[in-house]
């Protein structure tokens, strides 16, 4: 009983997660005028990125703000970490409109090279580190 339980409850998971095929994340999909004469908006997960509507019918890109600087959504450009401060996302408005696509989990400033970037799984180095598998020897 206990067994078919939690059979049935995995599926309702699986079912239920396959639903939702990414996190939003604050990308507009660029389709409207409103959007193209706002032109920024916040990166919802991380506060040194914001997105920017180029071109009509196009999805926003993504910019990063220079070093020591994050997006401050109400003046709409990036500012100093001294000045910036946390604004609540129920105060932002969403976006009129979404992407139809996302590329994958996290679009990137730089070329998207997949979950892991462009040197895979285990950084530049690979599996065992700078070092090799053996570590540092005398």
């Amino acid at each position: 009983m206990k067994l078919k339980v939690c059979i049935i409850f995995l599926m309702l998971l699986i079912a239920v997660s396959k639903g939702y095929p990414y996190a939003y994340n604050g990308q507009p999909g660029c389709k409207t005028d409103e959007e193209l004469q706002v032109k920024y908006y916040r990166f919802i997960t991380n506060k040194t990125l914001y997105w920017k509507c180029v071109e009509m019918g196009k999805p926003a890109v993504v910019e990063r703000c220079p070093n020591g600087q994050g997006y401050l959504d109400p003046v709409k450009s990036c500012v100093d970490f001294r000045h910036w401060y946390w604004t609540p996302l129920i105060n932002q408005a969403k976006p009129p409109s979404e992407p139809d696509y996302q590329q994958g989990p996290y679009q990137g400033p730089y070329d998207y090279q997949g979950y892991y970037g462009p040197y895979g799984k285990y950084g530049p180095y690979g599996q065992h580190g700078p070092y090799g598998p053996y570590g540092l020897r005398d």
